[in-house]
């Protein structure tokens, strides 16, 4: 079962359904594991910058 896309014209008005939008939007990496009902999010922070 595929989850509807949230930014589509008709989807616009649902409040739910936007969870996994964000959670892709905001991780590094985000995949399913078998058989399906468990996800791992993986955020790596952004390296800093040398000032100088």
């Amino acid at each position: 079962m595929a989850v509807p896309a949230p930014t589509v014209d008709e989807n616009l008005e649902i409040p739910s359904g936007r969870g996994v939008m964000l959670i892709k939007a905001y991780m590094t990496e985000v995949a399913y594991l078998p058989p399906g009902n468990k996800l791992r999010m993986v955020y790596r922070k952004p390296k800093a910058q040398a000032q100088g």
